[in-house]
């Protein structure tokens, strides 16, 4: 038998036995299965050596770092470590128990903290359309020289359309009302001379107003309105024949009104308005004076 190839099996075999016995502390199976490979390949290039032969290759090397059998406590970082590996250490991370640790946020400068609350077009959007419909409450209308006629309760439409920016709001309004008045004893004179007629307005005007957020969904809002305004007038005297009489004039509106939203887009409202009505003076027989309408308004907001 060969020499060199009896001394190459009493070399495996020794090898194999300093292999079992020289192994000493806990290693895992991938450390186990690592130094098998690496031992396979020492003995493969020892028998190459031995036989004159080129060592064959079958399992090929992965570079590794080195691993230490024996335990060694984690160091602690130096002062000089790197920056930006000591701010990652210091982020959050998973809990002991395995569930993500739970991380609070809240912004304050200072003391006390700060809270935004959001603009009316924020919480209702950039444009409104509101109709609505109009109780007036009854005034009287002085004819000039004359005598007084009692008003009774009127009525009316309108409709608004608008555009906000933030708590502010720039519209323009356009309004109808209707009153009837009556005197059953013109000019007091006790003839029972019962008078009756109405008086009509057409107003546009433009708007200027301002809203402040109660709530999410409750909203008070005031404005300030200028414009023009047309007024017609009729008067019934019996054995007299008027013919109606119109004039025009300057106008002016202070309204305050609740807007409640049901939705993003849908909204309902209140609102008082105070309106100047201006004289009328196109009849040379009746003219009537220049007086104030309070107008108590309900109606739909359509927001987009």
């Amino acid at each position: 038998m060969n020499l060199k190839l009896i001394f190459g099996y009493f070399l495996v075999l020794v090898s194999s036995v300093q292999f079992l016995f020289a192994q000493q502390g806990e290693v895992d199976r991938d450390e186990y299965f690592r130094r098998m490979e690496m031992r396979a390949l020492e003995l493969s290039r020892k028998m190459a050596d031995l036989t004159g032969t080129e060592p064959v290759q079958i399992i090929q090397s992965r570079p590794q770092p080195s691993y230490q059998l024996s335990e060694k406590p984690t160091p602690t970082p130096s002062k000089t470590a790197n920056p930006v590996q000591q701010s990652y250490d210091a982020l959050p991370g998973p809990s002991k128990e395995g569930t993500p640790a739970s991380v609070k946020f809240e912004d304050k400068v200072d003391s006390p903290s700060l809270l935004v609350q959001q603009t009316t077009e924020e919480l209702k959007g950039s444009y409104f359309l509101r109709p609505f419909f109009i109780i007036q409450s009854p005034f009287d209308s002085e004819i000039k020289g004359l005598d007084t006629l009692d008003g009774e309760m009127g009525s009316g439409v309108g409709v608004v359309v608008g555009r906000r920016i933030e708590n502010w709001s720039m519209s323009a309004r356009f309004g109808y009302t209707h009153q009837e008045f009556s005197n059953p004893d013109f000019m007091g004179l006790g003839l029972g001379v019962e008078t009756s007629g109405d008086v009509e307005s057409l107003s546009l005007t433009a708007n200027m107003g301002f809203a402040v957020p109660l709530t999410q969904k409750l909203h008070f809002e005031a404005g300030l309105g200028l414009g023009y305004s047309s007024v017609s007038h009729s008067l019934h005297i019996p054995g007299i024949s008027l013919d109606v009489s119109k004039d025009s004039g300057f106008t002016y509106e202070l309204s305050l009104l609740l807007d409640y939203s049901f939705s993003d887009r849908l909204s309902a409202f209140l609102g008082y308005r105070l309106a100047g009505i201006p004289d009328d003076s196109g009849n040379s027989n009746a003219r009537f004076d220049s007086l104030n309408a309070h107008l108590f308004e309900m109606g739909l907001g359509l927001n987009f």
